[in-house]
């Protein structure tokens, strides 16, 4: 089964007005992908900049993650021509830094620290309460500087939550059409995807691998979906299981694999649960995929959802996946 991986969404850059002191004031990141990113690592930790230095604009946004996606944090690029400025919240760049001693300023309630060090210029703060305390920082290459420090002490000062991290309505949010095209177009013919998902949760990005060293070298697309720092990952692998770990060839008997979880419509269905998650699986034989190859489908899921209702509507949902056509 696949862990959770670090994924990237790009989304086009936002054309913001300017405010008073040459600063712009809007929402800096697209409402769409701010959704995106808010729904995978939940509103309380998404802190984003409501102010940029002049002439940035949002670029990307990228989840840190090991066993648990956004675990360890989220960045955010903006560039300016070709000229990057990075945003993060949690993120690696920000483990060695404090809110203590001297700070560069005070600004609208916000106390900001500022320091150059190994080519780096970082602006930082602390922000939110208690346990919901994060590091929040904002940094340049210190040779290729080009945003003031004031620009930098007013971003990292605007930082706000994100209002919303899932669905609105009991909804939930797919891929577009064109978004399934780009991945159909990459996997090929045999990309199965889910017909329907939870309520709440919030297509976040995808990611392929014509050889996913994680998975044996078959080729792999991964989708991601989000609902209030819950994670749903989709994947469709498509291949032999040469080590046949999930999905053993007739006669395996070195793998064997173990009784199924359900079985619907005639599908069996797998699961298995561990610390940080649980995976649900189907294997599809070539001649039912459609082609040459087999094809695993799976979701996993956060472990936060783990219970009788979700192993139960997440088989339905793997059993039912449709093929993209």
């Amino acid at each position: 089964m696949a862990a959770a991986v670090c994924v990237i969404a790009i989304g086009a850059g936002l054309h913001a007005a300017a405010a008073p002191g040459g600063a712009e004031r809007t929402s800096l990141v697209p409402a769409a992908q701010l959704l995106r990113l808010a729904a995978q690592c939940g509103a309380w930790r998404t802190y984003v900049p409501t102010t940029a230095p002049p002439g940035y604009r949002f670029a990307a946004w990228q989840v840190f993650g090991h066993n648990v996606a956004c675990d360890t944090g989220f960045a955010i690029r903006f560039r300016r021509g070709d000229t990057l400025l990075t945003w993060e919240a949690g993120g690696p760049e920000t483990y060695a830094l404090e809110c203590k001693g001297a700070p560069a300023a005070r600004m609208s309630g916000t106390v900001v620290f500022h320091r150059v060090h190994g080519g780096l210029e970082k602006v930082w703060a602390c922000v939110g309460r208690a346990a919901a305390r994060s590091t929040v920082v904002a940094f340049q290459h210190a040779s290729l500087r080009r945003a003031t420090l004031r620009g930098l002490l007013r971003m990292v000062a605007s930082a706000r939550k994100a209002s919303s991290d899932r669905a609105p309505d009991g909804r939930y949010l797919p891929a577009s059409r064109a978004e399934v095209a780009r991945m159909s177009a990459r996997f090929g013919p045999r990309l199965f995807l889910p017909r329907e998902l939870p309520p709440g949760f919030v297509f976040s990005a995808w990611a392929y691998r014509a050889h996913d060293p994680n998975l044996d070298d078959r080729a792999s697309m991964i989708l991601t979906y989000g609902s209030a720092g819950s994670v749903l990952q989709w994947g469709v692998y498509s291949g032999i299981d040469k080590l046949g770990l999930e999905c053993p060839a007739k006669g395996n008997r070195r793998f064997p694999r173990g009784k199924p979880f359900l079985v619907i419509g005639g599908v069996s269905i797998y699961l298995i649960v561990g610390i940080h998650g649980g995976s649900v699986w189907r294997c599809i034989p070539s001649d039912a995929a459609g082609s040459a190859k087999p094809v695993e489908v799976e979701v996993w899921y956060s472990i936060g959802l783990d219970g009788p209702r979700m192993r139960r509507a997440l088989a339905e949902l793997v059993a039912s996946a449709r093929l993209v056509r």
